[in-house]
Order: structure tokens, then sequence, then C-alpha cells
């Protein structure tokens, strides 16, 4: 059996050392530096499933120092690196033009391993430290689309994430002051009073990063939108998901929450709902002009900025499953909410990554990125109208599809309140009508130039997003037609991963 400190860290030297690689070979023997970044990922990935699947099979869990992979983190852990490992693959193709290919590539590995070990980790010391560099490198491999847009993205993006960690690191120096340790668990030691300011500066830190409402308007559809669309899709299926985890984490733990706190987190959660949604559909019918937080100098109507507004939407649902199982810890529908959580955290990752990775092949055959200037990329793609289907009808809670478990818990519940079931209602909705009107301008109306031809398209960018809809139909299948209920598989998974996020020891 591989011991817990093989498991954790071997990943780490891993993804390490093929970022070294690629800055050494890179711009003079690309597809060598390609295959070693791709072998370590999937070598890194199946350690990670291995683990992951041990401790869902045998409750077994591996610590190192200050890391642990239970059921909880090894879930969120094998997302982040497929979607991390689906990403590089598609840069093969979508950056391969990028003359700092040397650059930009260990630039991109160390995004990812930064966010698989943030998850990982137990102490807020090692959260914040590696929080940081998934920012400080996030911010930089914005920068990469080479528009002047792009750099004032990327400067909004590291302003709110340093306001961000300095209330972080705010809440960690109470904490410390008062009882000596920075781990998660220790939270629960402080006085009453302190521990309370201590949770808002953390709430208001990690919900800057997590990119909810207000924060999330004035630096995340600028930085998503204006990032390379791999960059793009880890920051809005994997960055922000990460910083909610971690959320998730500091909540769980706690024996009292004061209510404060939960009508702050269900006020954050219902308003990122809304307001995401409608600026996303405002942004695939009329455009920048309307739908506000634009960088550029010139109104777009752009397919990447809908996905950005609807990631805010997306956490919405994190923060509201969240501020009901703190409202009610002890409940039978308790341990359903938490882990809701993270299942609609997979849901989410893999269907907004389908999405980007879908966006980015219709952007090459269109050579726009603008709705108003896209169009028939059906005639040349017919299989993105399948895929974009899938997970427009996943992320808009549709029975059948991955997503409806969301919907089944938080708008089919009656003990969830009504305003909430109200508000999820009505973003399912909206979500599926702002993807719906994206897909239709950009494959179903006419050209408005000559399209590329689909041998133009690096067969590495046409792997990932059907991929992801075929998983994605296949989780559907099993979570919705009684192949895994009636082997309670489901209910022992929601309790497994649920009291994984609770252990912070």
């Amino acid at each position: 059996m591989i011991n817990g400190s093989v498991l954790i860290f071997t990943p780490l030297v891993l993804i390490s050392g093929s970022a070294l690689v690629s800055l050494i070979l890179a711009n003079r023997a690309r597809k060598l530096a390609n295959m070693i970044s791709a072998s370590t990922l999937t070598l890194s990935l199946g350690l990670l499933l291995y683990a992951f699947l041990k401790c869902l099979l045998y409750g077994a869990h591996f610590k190192a120092y200050y890391y642990v992979i239970n059921a909880a983190t090894g879930l969120m852990s094998v997302l982040l690196i497929l979607l991390g490992l689906l990403a590089t693959v598609y840069s093969f193709g979508y950056m391969e033009h990028e003359l700092r290919y040397d650059l930009y590539s260990p630039l991109l590995l160390s995004f990812i391993v930064s966010m698989v070990y943030i998850v990982l980790a137990t102490d807020m010391s090692l959260i914040y430290l590696t929080f940081e560099l998934g920012t400080a490198t996030g911010g930089v491999l914005i920068t990469f689309s080479r528009r002047r847009s792009s750099l004032r993205a990327a400067t909004r993006f590291l302003a709110l994430n340093i306001l961000a960690a300095l209330l972080i690191l705010t809440g960690m120096i109470i904490q410390y002051y008062h009882v000596r340790s920075l781990k998660v668990i220790a939270i629960n030691m402080l006085p009453e009073n302190v521990r309370l300011l201590t949770l808002l500066f953390y709430t208001l830190g990690f919900s800057i990063k997590a990119g909810l409402v207000p924060f999330g308007l004035l630096w995340l559809p600028p930085a998503h939108s204006e990032a390379p669309i791999p960059i793009h899709t880890l920051l809005s299926a994997a960055l922000v998901q990460s910083a909610a985890f971690v959320l998730l984490r500091i909540y769980s733990t706690l024996i009292k929450v004061n209510m404060l706190l939960i009508g702050i987190l269900i006020t954050l959660g219902v308003l990122s709902l809304l307001i995401g949604v409608f600026e996303a559909l405002i942004e695939a019918i009329w455009g920048s002009k309307y739908s506000k937080f634009h960088v550029s100098l010139v109104n777009i109507c752009g397919i990447k900025r809908v996905w950005a507004f609807s990631t805010i939407s997306e956490v919405g649902y994190i923060m509201i499953f969240l501020a009901l199982y703190l409202s009610e810890p002890s409940h039978e529908n308790a341990i359903v909410f938490l882990g809701g959580a993270l299942v609609h955290m997979i849901n989410h990752g893999l269907a907004k990554a389908q999405l980007l990775f879908d966006t980015g092949i219709a952007i090459k055959i269109s050579h726009a990125e603008d709705m108003n200037y896209m169009g028939g990329v059906s005639k040349i793609y017919p299989l993105g109208n399948v895929t974009f289907l899938i997970s427009c009808l996943s992320l808009g809670l549709v029975p059948g599809f991955a997503g409806y478990g969301t919907l089944r818990e938080l708008c089919l519940n009656p003990d969830v309140p009504i305003y909430v079931r109200i508000a999820v209602a009505i973003t399912a909705t909206t979500t599926i009508a702002s993807i719906l009107i994206s897909w239709y301008r950009t494959f179903l109306t006419k050209p408005k130039s000559k399209l590329a031809d689909l041998s133009d398209i690096s067969k590495a960018m046409l792997v990932p997003g059907p991929l992801l809809a075929l998983l994605l139909m296949v989780i559907g299948v099993l979570c919705n037609y009684g192949l895994i209920d009636k082997s309670k598989f489901l209910e022992r998974l929601i309790y497994d991963v649920t009291e994984g996020i609770k252990v912070c020891k």
C-alpha cells in the first residue's frame, strides 16, 4: 500500500519538475515538453484517483504534515487535476502560436498544482501561501491574450485579490495571537467575539476570491473573459471553487456559528445567484454596453463574458448550501446540504469547462470572441450542438442530468425557505436561456466572415469538450436513473464527502 506522504507529495514533485522542464525545453522542443507535462499530470491524476477510491471504498485517509486526502479532498483534487490536465492538453492547440510558451507552460502547471494543494491543506498558513501562488500565476496568465484590456483585467484581478489576501492575513494574525495555531480546526478555540471577528475577515477575503457579489462583479468578468480559454476554464471551473471549498471547510468544522454570519452567507448566495445569472442573460442579448463591468474601450457581446457572469451565479449555489447546513447542522437535511455543495462544484466544474472548451473551438472557427461577429459554427463543428446542449441542461439543473441534485435539494425540498426556492427556480431557468441564446448566436446564425475549416483546428482542442460532455452524461445517468441508488452508493458518497469536509486535523 502506498503511504500518505507518497500519495500527497508525489503530484507536487511531478508537476513542479514538469514545470521546470517546460521552462527549459518548451521553446526548443515543445512536443517533448508537452508530452512530459501531459504524462506527469496523468500520473498525478491516477495517484489522486487511487487515493480517493481507497478513501471512498475502504474508509481510508492519508495524512502528511498539514495535508490530508479523504473522500472530500480526494474528490476535489481529482476534479481539479482532471480539469488541469484537459486545460493543458487544450493549450497544446489553443496556444500553439504563443511565442513565450516557455513561460506560459510553467505558469500553467504552477497554477494547477496550487489549486490542488489549496484543497488538501488543513492549516490556514498553507492555504494562504498556496492561494497567493495561484493568484500570482493566474494574474500573469490572464495577460497572455496579448491585449491592452487583458493587462487592465489582470491589474484589477490582482488588486482585488491583494485586498482579499490582506483580509485573510488579518484573520490569521488574530487567530494566531489568541490560540497560537493556524490550523483550521483551531478556530473553535477562539473566544466567541474574537471568533466572530476572525470569521468575518475570512468570509470577506474568500468571498472576494470566490467571486461572490458584489466583489466578483468588479474583477471576475474582466479577468475571466480576457484570459485565454484554458486559463478562463481554470479560473471559472477551478480557482473560484477552491476558494468556496475553503469556506466550506472553515465553517463545517465550527461547533457554533453566529446567526449574523449565516445571514451574510445566504444573502451573498442569493444575490450572487440572481445578479450573476441576469448579468449573463443581458450580456448574451445586448452585450457589455448594458451588462457593464468591462475593461475594454469598445463594447462587445462577449460569449466568454456570459460564462464569467454565470460563474458568479454558480458560486451562489454553494454559499446557499453552506448557509442552510449551518442553520441546522443537526437536522437530517444537513448532511445533504453540505454534500450537495461539493456535488454542485463537480457539476459546475465539468459543465463550465465543457462550454469553455467548445467556445474556444468556436472562436478559432469564426475568428472572433464577440457574438456580433460570430455565427455558422454548427456547419463546421456539428458535434458542438450536442455537447453545448448537455452542459446547458446540466447547469440548468434539468432532471436526468448531473445538476438535477441541486434542484432537488434546494428547490423541491420543503424545508428550504421559499425565497431560496424561488431564487433557485429563476436562476436555473435564466441559466438555460442565457446559454441557449449564446449557442444560437454562435452556432446557428449566419456567419459574419469566412469560417475556418475543422481541419485547421488542432486535434488537441477537439478532445476535452466531448470527453467532459460524455462524463456529464454518465454522471447524470448514474445519479438519476437508479443505477447508483439501488446500491446505496450515492448516499454513502454524500455521507463520506460531507464527513471529509469537516476533517481538518
